[in-house]
């Protein structure tokens, strides 16, 4: 060890900037562990990922390696993953035989990344001028803001609100390699670089770059050693310098490979063609468009260069790449040999089809912050000189102070990881804490009641939102599955979590009840919990649930938006919540409904969405109102009030809630129960449904809406048959790609009911006065409202879509708007100032075609179709 070397090192950081450092890595992790069974607690964890790994883990604890159940199989979870690292993580259950010790032990290895950050950062930017104790003190400080930076890190953060999974264990390791290596520990350096490789197949690569990185250090002291006699006088291979470094980069470079290989080719393809019947893992369908298997990804990197410049340009990825860079201040990209280490786990996000991996959330980048800390201190170094230089050529005290104290650094460093954490953190300053620290409510905490009757031995059949709260057994499968189970175990409330149709879920049950096989053990708020019955027992009627568990049909507060409709004098709709999720823009709506009197039993209650212009995009036909299937309005106690809940699903940007009540088993039949006169909400299709409410969503937020907003003003005139509306304001898209619909609201106002019903039509129109789209339809605003009901003096709306041909050449179109009788075609006059007819259409807006145009899929959008609508 060089003199130099060893000096730096004998500067030990102060005492109170340790204490400070221990004191981060304590409030992280207690925060976060915190924040991950906050989760748990709130049935946000699952089967697919909280709950496999645990029971693959808890397996291990117990002797069995990563063995785990997929269908009513007992596999390993080496069909998709190879991760020897979760045999020393199992020893966690030996301590607390509980998930939750996952969830903290994650944690706690994230924050203790923090540790290595400080000393290499300290190390780093320790001034090797002086040891005085003030340098000492600022480039503490300097540390400190790195560990700040690297604790505040979103993807890091992810990590920790994403339930547990093995390769945020890498992150701790990978910094202390890169300390390691900065110590020239090169015994240590080998031994966390090989841990690395243990934590999944994929992180192997990441082990090998970190041998290809030492391997680099080796020679490159090789050749400065070569080109200065005064480094070394003896023959190389007697100086440690650039012998440990290159062998033991050597050997990790080689075994990383050589690890890599053997799991992703040969023992994954092993298990994946006994489960899924293919010859590697599927996780490489994930890249799709550069290849179907991992020689053809590698080989379309080099080969298909416009195709991998069109996927990286692609707005999300580049977001993607600002989300990773920025949290620094960009300052890794001086330390760039760095990052170029973390190359290999960079590119499999960075080019992945599947969206979360390059979406900074969940745990696919929180390695990434490793290599993007390390980085950021390496560009931190090499600034220091030139700030030097700038400081002693302007001879300003000021600008010397600050390069002494590094003010600019903390400063800088401090300031975009504030920022980065605001934006996309999940502290109580971020703007995911709302996700990352839900509600906790009753229900939620009577999953303990049942859990406590089901022996740890007893294999258990249960929904995914249940799984991980019980997945400390050998056999856990998941519903309808159920094998060998003793016990099942349902959850009729849950929001999420759902493994079937809640229709199908509940005649399943009631089959198993009416089978003789299982009895009721315990129900109460939703919650069922099935016993399988010895020798055959008579369970009695399957339909004798106890009171207690309709309770989840009872309300716990009063609605969040009071309505009073009552449908056929004997049912009332009271009001409803609506639940909404602004992350991924699901909504969920809960009615509140009183039946007046003895409801029939073929009594149906409808809750649907409708646009502005008419369409249906969902209803309780295809997601039904849960309670009611459970508890059916014939058996609602008179005068009680009952919640339904119907479950979350993708809506438009515009939208009303609408509700009707129906006898039979179909809406069209026309047994639909009118409302009752009087009623302060207008009703549609001879009165027999209405709408409870209008929201739009703003800035990604759903908000009540009142009417249109962004209304150009118009006034043009149209009249006949002694009728006159007046066109007064018109809202549209200027801009819009082909193959796209293209909503258009008008705002009318008219001298009273026409004698007949007139229909709109507007016109999509070229220069050459060809029509090249067409929208014709009755004024609809959510519902229909034809001209012959229409108020006098009174400001209504109309919404149209206008549907774009895919191959519709770009251009700057003329939208043409006007009136008609459907039966004889005959049009309405375009009314002058002085009231004579000017024409009989008129234009009302231009649209500009440009295949550029509409907003680009954020992430919600680009996983789920549905959600796209709602941008």
């Amino acid at each position: 060890m060089s003199k130099a070397h060893s000096a730096s090192h004998s500067r030990r950081p102060p005492r109170w900037a340790v204490a400070l450092l221990w004191a981060l890595i304590v409030i992280y992790t207690l925060y976060f562990s915190a924040v991950s069974i906050r989760l748990h607690d709130a049935h946000q964890t699952h089967a697919s990922d909280l709950g496999q790994i645990d029971l693959a883990i808890w397996n291990t604890s117990q002797g069995r390696f990563v063995e785990q159940i997929k269908g009513d199989q007992i596999t390993t979870r080496m069909t998709d993953h190879v991760e020897p690292i979760f045999a020393p993580v199992s020893t966690v259950f030996w301590i607390w035989d509980d998930v939750r010790a996952l969830l903290i032990l994650q944690a706690a290895l994230l924050a203790l990344g923090a540790w290595p950050v400080f000393h290499y950062a300290y190390d780093r930017v320790m001034d090797k001028e002086s040891d005085s104790a003030g340098d000492a003190k600022w480039s503490a400080l300097t540390a400190l803001a790195f560990v700040a930076a690297y604790l505040l890190y979103p993807s890091l953060q992810a990590a920790s609100a994403a339930e547990f999974h093995a390769l945020p264990l890498a992150t701790p390791l990978i910094l202390f390699a890169f300390l390691f290596a900065q110590r020239r520990q090169w015994g240590r350096f080998a031994v966390a670089a090989l841990l690395v490789a243990t934590v999944q197949e994929g992180t192997a690569l990441l082990a090998a770059a970190l041998g290809a990185y030492a391997l680099g250090i080796g020679i490159y002291r090789l050749i400065q050693g070569r080109g200065d006699a005064s480094v070394s006088t003896d023959p190389v291979w007697h100086n440690s310098q650039v012998m440990r470094p290159l062998v033991t980069g050597a050997i990790v470079l080689a075994a990383g490979l050589l690890w890599f290989y053997l799991a992703t080719f040969v023992i994954v393809p092993v298990y994946a063609a006994e489960a899924y019947g293919l010859d590697e893992s599927p996780y490489v369908a994930r890249y799709g468009a550069l290849g179907s298997s991992f020689g053809d990804v590698i080989t379309s990197l080099f080969t298909r260069p416009g195709t991998v410049l069109r996927i990286a340009m692609e707005p999300l990825r580049l977001r993607y790449l600002l989300l990773i860079l920025a949290p620094l201040g960009f300052l890794s990209l001086i330390g760039f040999e760095i990052l170029l280490v973390g190359l290999p786990l960079f590119l499999a996000n960075f080019l992945s089809a599947f969206p979360f991996q390059y979406s900074g959330q969940l745990h696919y980048s929180t390695p990434l912050a490793a290599y993007v800390v390390i980085a950021a201190i390496v560009g931190a170094q090499r600034l220091r000189p030139a700030a030097r230089q700038v400081a002693v050529i302007a001879g300003n005290r000021g600008l010397w102070t600050a390069y002494r104290k590094h003010f600019l650094l903390i400063g800088w460093i401090l300031v975009w990881s504030i920022g980065c954490q605001i934006l996309s953190g999940y502290t109580p300053i971020g703007s995911n804490f709302r996700q990352s620290w839900p509600a906790v409510t009753p229900h939620h905490r009577l999953l303990a009641r049942f859990a406590d009757q089901i022996p740890d031995e007893a294999a258990l059949s249960t929904m995914p939102s249940l799984h991980p709260h019980l997945s400390h057994r050998e056999r856990i499968y998941r519903f309808p599955v159920l094998a060998d189970s003793q016990f099942v175990l349902l959850d009729i409330a849950a929001r999420t979590g759902w493994s079937m149709h809640p229709e199908e879920m509940k005649r399943q049950a009631m089959d198993m009840l009416n089978s003789g096989e299982w009895m009721v053990e315990d129900a109460a708020d939703g919650y069922l919990l099935l016993r399988r019955a010895s020798g055959g027992q008579d369970t009695g009627p399957a339909g004798d649930l106890p009171p207690e568990f309709y309770s989840f049909a009872r309300p716990r507060h009063e609605p969040q938006y009071p309505l009073d409709i009552t449908f056929g004098d004997r049912v009332k709709l009271l009001g409803y919540d609506v639940l909404d999720d602004s992350e991924w823009r699901q909504t969920a709506i809960r009615l509140y409904w009183q039946a007046l009197d003895s409801l029939p039993d073929d009594l149906q209650l409808r809750a649907f969405f409708m646009t502005p212009d008419g369409q249906e995009v969902d209803s309780s036909d295809q997601r039904p109102l849960i309670q009611p299937i459970w508890l059916p309005p014939s058996a609602w106690p008179v005068g009680e009030t009952i919640v339904t809940d119907k479950l979350h699903w993708f809506l438009p940007r515009e939208w009303a809630l609408a509700a009707g009540v129906y006898q039979g088993n179909d809406w069209e039949s026309n047994q639909r129960w009118t409302i009752s006169a009087g009623q302060q909400k207008p009703g549609f299709d001879d009165n027999s449904w209405t709408i409870a409410g209008t929201y739009h969503r703003v800035n990604g937020q759903l908000q009540p809406s009142d009417g249109l907003t962004d209304l150009e003003p118009l006034d043009v005139a149209f009249g006949g048959d002694g009728w006159t509306t007046r066109l007064t304001g018109v809202s549209l898209p200027r801009r819009a790609a082909p193959g796209t619909s293209v909503p258009l609201s008008l705002q009318w106002q008219s001298n009273g009911p026409s004698m007949r019903d007139y229909t709109i039509f507007l016109h999509l129109r070229d220069v050459g006065g060809r029509t090249v789209a067409q929208a014709d339809a009755g004024p609809t605003w959510y519902g229909p409202r034809p001209t012959s009901q229409w108020p006098a003096d009174e400001t209504l709306q109309s919404a149209h879509t206008l549907q774009l041909s895919p191959d519709l050449e770009p251009g700057l179109y003329d939208v043409v708007a006007g009136w008609y009788y459907w039966e004889t075609m005959e049009r309405l006059a375009k009314l002058g100032p002085d009231g004579q007819p000017v024409g009989d259409e008129t234009v009302i807006a231009q649209l500009a075609v440009d295949s550029t145009a509409g907003p680009d899929p954020d992430l919600c959008c680009a996983l789920v179709p549905e959600c796209c609508a709602s941008q």
